[in-house]
């Protein structure tokens, strides 16, 4: 069966016709016939007329493979934007199917204001199986003398001969013309390759400038192996208000055997068409011969005058073909207008996060308003945890922006490799900016890895996420914990909460399928917002999943998008940082820097994760460098860091998250701690599932339940839940929760965010329960949780606020009031927040948060080994905790009479063991290490550096006391263990002398080095100084 095809075309309103090409994939032995008209799109006939209406049939004679519609054009004197009209196919002959019925005709107009025409080029993606690139240059305005310039292919990752044909020439715009296009020959070779691209490049301008010289051709590789069933994809878009049409990438996974058809039409959002619309309705059929993957839907756009705040409309995909699947049906596409307010423009760059199958990252640079001068920038990626060349291929160049225009993107490639990683992040920075300013130059892709073990059974979850009211939209991740075997799908529907959608809404309505290729491990579901004009109360939407495929278990199947208004009183906004509990097994932790009003004149504050107990590299990595910037209106930012799961048992651990340098804003809480769940212990067939009880201010909008495990599942646990009024109300005090938690093998938490209802009552003290029921693989230890919701219209609660754990690992989380907190018999973790906070840790070992003067802690003796983490100038321990660890600005850590670990921070610390077998690490700066009594060890383990990192060791007593070297520091000792006594040189301006002379130990002055070498050629590096010069052998030495 012969296909039918009808291409784009672009032509100068000077043109006396538009020569639309019809053409057939192959010539047919008998006759095709084909009907065609002209339909209006934005440019008219009749009246002011832009084209000529033409319709007719079309024969194609056997042997014949295109035939040309020649369509009028109107030359008319009136300045227009760029217009499109669409040339229509219909009623083939038995003989033929139609493969692309609709093409739109492209008028560039030759009535604008006179001066030196700007010259552009557009880019463009097309599949390899389509014969030609069609480059289009164009004036953005007419020329009373002949323009001219030459234009030539350019090598890329596509290269001439294998690719693509290369191609050079001139061009020659007589007066008044104001389009041109040059069109390169493909070659569809068989290679398996990724998507690749090549230039085409203009140069010797006459009579003409450019801001950017240089088309793009995306080819987009057809080489897979053919398949009988082809997964159908679309991906969102951004476009600015002025380009004249909206082009969607529909892809196939792989090319199919047979031809693929799929249905599209557009459909309204926030953005409208009919009236002052937005966008043009565009409704068809894609066909997709044999071997091609890729399709464009262009969707024309309206550039209106009004300012308007970004705007979506969707592209929906609908009956495919029987030998294909639809696999992402809707794609939003992002309108960014171009009428705000003059003034410099902001540059903005997105974050965002992609699966490693995905063939490309793209950023967005977008300006908060148009410029009537030029605006240009360099871009170029940047490594950070991912790395140019095996994570993504690296890419630089620069933009620019007419006046008028507001948005363009960047693509890089991804590769997609087999090795097994964490998530990982790079980045596109913007430089060399002209015209505009920014407040942050650095746009971050995390790319969320997919190289695990495939299963037959993925478990499906979705992440609680934060979101500003000023965002167009808000993206829940949705992910599996291990790539499948075979496809994965799940429903998804946004659901009411406190907020609402019709009327004065607070986002749209947002339904679908998800499917997972065999590979995939995390799909963004996009949800369009509304930002009003209306003070709000912080509110809350759902995201539901349900109906899982046969192959996958729904983990975590409701996630809360909590919305940050942005329509508080004017004045300096004052930023705070979320807390986070995450598992090890999360891949990713999130925090959120809120704002408690928006800025005038845009913000920002630096941003960065501090090891505690976790440590980065270890335990987690930066994904984000740098700098949190907020728009004006924006209120709310989040930060993503990496978690690595290792296989080591361990208890909870934290790392913090600070903010810092604050420019147009003030500090409030500087400080998130994301905490990692306990991780690693051996399984159990059913170990026991606990959930502890919590408390939150009514203003926060939402309260979180942590639902722990003792022990991992052999496997996989599921409990039910379910909230049940006390003296708070459901609908009036908080939002019902219910549902099913089902825990992955490895897996030990999950947190149930439940929403709080914000209203205006003065009301005492309320409560209500979360409780647990039908578990399965697992035993309920604590069923029932109580929940205590602190009103905001009343004064500071007087007594302290309860919050009581159970017999598990629990982490228990304080208010900003006092809170009273009594553990139980597991390894506690207490972190009171603001408010001066009572911790009772009862048995296991407890892990103690002391970050306000009034904060106090009690332990009874035999309760475990307990850890005191304080960020406090001065700290003693209390009697029945063993250790202390330094942190923030901590300075004093002092001892008790246990035999205690004591370590300190980045700063200069002074540490005093006091009483008992002491180990006292002063960690990285210079430090005054007291041992007291008892036999101490000292310990040296951070990078060596004689002017910042030198310590005094107060009270060294040779007899008692040792000092234990790291050997991934001190690295000429490799063995744990004693030191060779040869090491060591001692005495009155001791330097070392031979091959094996590492540790030097002057006795005049009591400085004590590392000479890496042995032998004096290279410098030897002080790394403590001794008072009193006791006597040191080799004795006093251990490597660890």
């Amino acid at each position: 069966m012969t296909t039918i095809r009808v291409d784009d075309v672009f032509v100068d309103e000077s043109n006396a016709t538009a020569n639309f090409i019809v053409w057939l994939d192959v010539a047919n032995a008998a006759p095709v016939t084909v009907n065609y008209r002209t339909d209006l799109n934005t440019a008219t006939y009749a009246g002011n007329q832009d084209f000529v209406f033409t319709s007719g049939t079309l024969t194609f004679n056997p042997g014949e493979v295109s035939k040309t519609v020649s369509v009028s054009i109107t030359n008319n004197a009136i300045a227009e934007a760029i217009e499109n009209f669409e040339l229509n196919l219909s009623s083939p002959s038995a003989n033929a199917t139609i493969a692309d019925a609709s093409a739109l005709g492209t008028i560039f107009d030759n009535d604008a204001p006179s001066g030196t025409p700007v010259v552009s080029i557009n880019d463009f993606t097309v599949d390899e199986a389509t014969k030609e690139a069609t480059f289009v240059i164009a004036l953005d305005r007419p020329s009373t003398s002949v323009v001219s310039m030459n234009y030539a292919t350019q090598n890329g990752t596509a290269v001439a001969g294998s690719d693509f044909i290369a191609t050079s020439g001139s061009l020659s715009f007589s007066p008044g013309q104001t389009a041109k296009t040059v069109k390169v020959t493909l070659v569809n070779n068989a290679a398996f390759e990724a998507s690749e691209a090549f230039n085409l490049v203009l140069s010797a301008l006459t009579n003409a400038t450019t801001l950017d010289a240089v088309g793009t051709a995306i080819i987009f590789e057809n080489d897979a192996a053919a398949v009988s069933n082809s997964r159908i994809s679309v991906d969102d878009i951004f476009v600015d208000e002025s380009q004249a049409y909206a082009d969607f990438i529909v892809r196939l996974d792989a090319p199919n055997i047979n031809p693929v058809t799929v249905n599209y039409r557009t459909d309204l959002n926030t953005a409208t068409y009919g009236g002052n619309q937005d966008f043009v309705f565009t409704s068809g059929t894609l066909n997709f011969a044999p071997g091609e993957m890729v399709k464009t839907v262009r969707v024309t756009m309206s550039n209106g005058s009004i300012a308007e705040a970004i705007e979506n409309f969707e592209l929906n995909l609908s009956s495919p073909s029987a030998n294909a699947t639809i696999v992402d049906a809707s794609a939003l596409g992002t309108i960014i207008d171009n009428d705000a307010p003059s003034g410099t423009p902001v540059v903005s760059i997105n974050d965002f996060t992609v699966d490693e199958a995905t063939k490309e990252a793209t950023f967005v640079i977008a300006l908060d308003r148009p410029s009537t001068s030029v605006v240009s920038m360099n871009y170029a990626t940047q490594n950070g945890t991912a790395v140019a060349g095996s994570d993504f291929v690296a890419t630089n160049g620069s933009l620019k922006f007419a006046p008028g225009e507001t948005a363009k993107t960047v693509k890089v490639t991804l590769t997609n490799d087999a090795a097994f990683e964490a998530s990982e992040a790079f980045n596109l920075v913007l430089s060399a900016l002209i015209n505009a300013t920014t407040l942050d130059a650095v746009g971050t892709a995390i790319i969320f890895e997919n190289d695990a073990a495939a299963v037959s059974n993925s478990r499906i979850s979705v992440d609680d996420i934060f979101v500003d009211e000023s965002q167009a939209y808000a993206d829940f991740i949705v992910r599996l914990d291990a790539p499948n075997i075979n496809p994965v799908t799940v429903n998804y529907r946004t659901d009411l909460n406190t907020a609402t959608y019709g009327g004065n809404q607070d986002f749209v309505f947002t339904s679908g399928t998800l499917n997972f290729a065999p590979g995939e491990m995390v799909k963004t579901v996009r949800v369009t917002m509304s930002n009003g004009s209306i003070a709000e109360a912080i509110e809350n939407f759902e995201l539901n999943l349900s109906s899982p495929s046969a192959n996958a278990t729904l983990s975590d199947p409701t996630a809360l998008g909590t919305i940050i208004d942005n329509d508080a009183t004017s004045g300096v906004p004052v930023a705070r940082i979320t807390d986070a509990v995450v598992d090890e097994t999360d891949q990713t932790a999130t925090v959120t820097v809120i704002l408690d009003k928006p800025s005038v004149n845009g913000t920002k504050v630096n941003v960065a994760g501090q090891d505690v107990t976790a440590n980065n590299g270890g335990d987690f990595r930066n994904l984000h460098i740098g700098t949190v910037a907020f728009a004006p209106g924006e209120t709310a930012k989040t930060v993503t860091f990496g978690l690595l799961n290792d296989n080591a048992v361990e208890d909870a651990e934290l790392f913090d998250v600070t903010l810092s340098s604050p420019v147009g804003l003030t500090v409030g809480d500087g400080r998130g701690h994301v905490i990692i769940a306990g991780s690693d212990r051996a399984a159990l067939a059913s170990p026991v599932i606990n959930v502890a009880n919590v408390a939150a201010s009514e203003d926060k909008g939402f309260i979180d339940f942590q639902v722990t495990l003792a022990a991992p599942s052999a496997g996989g646990a599921r409990v039910n839940y379910s909230t049940a009024a006390g003296t708070a109300s459901s609908g009036t005090d908080y939002v019902h929760a219910s549902g099913t938690l089902a825990f992955a093998p490895g897996e030990v938490s999950k947190i149930v965010r439940v929403a709080l209802v914000n209203d205006l009552t003065v009301e005492a003290l309320e409560n209500f329960s979360f409780n647990l029921s039908g578990a399965v693989n697992a035993t309920i230890g604590n069923a029932s949780a109580s929940a205590t919701i602190i009103d905001n219209e009343s004064a500071a609660p007087a007594a302290p606020i309860a919050i009581a754990g159970t017999s598990g690992n629990d982490i228990l989380q304080g208010t900003q009031f006092r809170d009273a907190f009594t553990g139980g018999a597991g390894n506690d973790t207490f972190n009171g927040g603001d408010g001066n906070d009572s911790m009772v840790g009862g048995g296991g070992n407890d892990t103690f948060l002391v970050e306000n003067a009034g904060d106090t802690y009690s332990e009874a003796g035999g309760g475990g080994t307990d850890l005191v983490i304080s960020y406090l100038p001065n700290h003693t321990l209390g009697a029945n905790v063993e250790n202390l660890l330094l942190t923030g600005t901590a300075t004093t850590g002092i001892g008790n009479t246990l035999a205690n670990t004591i370590t300190g921070n980045g700063g200069n610390n002074t540490l005093n063991g006091s009483s008992g077998n002491d180990i006292l690490n002063g960690a990285a700066g210079s430090d005054n290490i007291s041992g007291g009594t008892g036999s101490d060890f000292i310990v040296f383990n951070t990078a060596l550096n004689a002017a910042t990192n030198v310590d005094t060791l107060a009270d060294f007593n040779v007899i008692d006391d040792t000092i234990r070297l790291e050997n991934a520091i001190f690295t000429q000792f490799t063995a744990a263990g004693a030191i060779p006594a040869n090491t060591l040189v001692s005495g009155p301006g001791a330097v070392a002398l031979d091959s094996n002379d590492f540790l030097i130990y002057n006795t005049t002055n009591g400085n004590l080095y590392y000479d890496a070498d042995g032998n004096g050629a290279g410098a030897q590096v002080a790394f403590a100084t001794l008072t009193g010069t006791p006597a040191l052998t080799a004795a006093d030495f251990v490597i660890i």
